[in-house]
């Protein structure tokens, strides 16, 4: 597995793990919730899916790259 193949997996992964932390923090709006971990939220929402979609473009080019 090449390196860059290696950096987009991991990039999904945080990617995902931040949609759930995003989703577990608005799930529950009737919570006080400590204001680091709302500001958190807030920016886990705005990134996740670049995230993702760099995740995805690394693992492409990863599985390219690989097979010239």
């Amino acid at each position: 597995m090449s390196i860059i193949r290696a950096i987009g997996i991991g990039a999904i992964i945080l990617a995902l793990g931040m949609f759930y932390t995003y989703s577990l923090m608005f799930s529950h709006m009737s919570l006080r919730h400590n204001p680091t971990v709302s500001k958190m939220a807030e920016y886990s929402f705005v990134f996740w899916f670049p995230t993702l979609f760099f995740g995805i473009s690394f693992f492409v080019l990863g599985k390219k790259r690989r097979k010239s």
